[in-house]
């Protein structure tokens, strides 16, 4: 073994530089740096921990701060200050700043800085900068996708449109270029490479959404009751009103006026004619 001062290096073909630790056939340590694992780490990555078996080997640049734990975690990688945790989790990554954590969580030949991976497979093939993926095959297959926050098993996946908000799984799955939309529920979906959706749904069939909207054209198309006040397009409705049983004039935030004429008819006024509802 090779090693630089102050440093340890146990195991045949073992090189570690100033300040490290090389522990296991083939290991190596750049300088200020654990290796500990069969083929474990390189020469040229510093400041850095790899654990497991060729976790951060053949890191294609000089990179520092990095933390690789698990078989091939960071391998083949070419960023600074990443965290990958999981078998070959961010093997073959380019980008910095990431933290994926799971099996293959951040996995393949991608650029992007400043994600999150957490699940299996979460964000595996995945490139685009500050995405937040969590769950088991969370935003898979999306690539250039940007900006995105999906959280569901599936949720995101093959979809590269950025600027999206994915809760539930599979929800937003499948969206093409779908860009700057919100999907709720599970499976919800709508238009393919249709941007500025809001979708709250509990099914992929698109017609039974339970609200389905547009943001750039201030549509919002609803299927649901509400119970108490609502708004649509900037009209206010009370909802029910309280029995009424004597002479009354309504408000335009009026949305229904009971009454009763047990004890005999009155007059309701209605306001002027302000908004069609449909």
């Amino acid at each position: 073994p090779s090693h630089g001062s102050t440093s340890l290096a146990i195991g045949d073909n073992t090189t570690c530089g100033p300040s490290s630790l090389a522990l296991g056939v083939s290991s190596l340590s750049g300088n200020y740096t654990v290796s500990m694992g069969v083929g474990a780490g390189i020469t040229t990555l510093n400041d850095s921990v790899c654990l497991g078996y060729q976790a951060g080997y053949g890191h294609t640049a000089s990179k520092v701060k990095n933390v690789y734990i698990g078989s091939e975690a960071g391998k083949s990688c070419a960023g600074d200050y990443n965290v990958f945790v999981g078998e070959t989790s961010g093997q073959g990554r380019t980008g910095s700043g990431n933290t994926a954590v799971g099996r293959q969580a951040g996995y393949g030949a991608y650029s992007g800085d400043n994600s999150t991976y957490v699940g299996s497979y979460a964000g595996y093939n995945t490139s685009g900068a500050t995405n937040i993926y969590i769950g088991y095959y969370a935003g898979v297959y999306s690539e250039a996708a940007a900006s995105n926050i999906c959280i569901g098993n599936s949720a995101g996946s093959s979809t590269t449109g950025s600027n999206n908000t994915c809760l539930g799984m599979a929800s937003g799955a499948s969206m093409g270029t779908s860009a700057s939309s919100i999907f709720i529920g599970n499976s919800a979906t709508g238009v393919t490479n249709t941007n500025n959706q809001l979708i709250i749904a509990n099914s992929s069939t698109v017609a039974n959404n339970l609200v389905t909207g547009k943001f750039d054209a201030d549509v919002l198309n609803r299927n649901f009751s509400v119970n108490g006040l609502i708004q649509a397009e900037n009209y206010k409705h009370n909802g029910i009103t309280a029995v009424k049983t004597a002479n009354y004039t309504a408000t335009a935030r009026d949305s229904i006026v009971q009454c009763d004429t047990t004890a005999g008819a009155f007059t309701v006024t209605l306001p002027a004619a302000s908004l069609k509802l449909q």
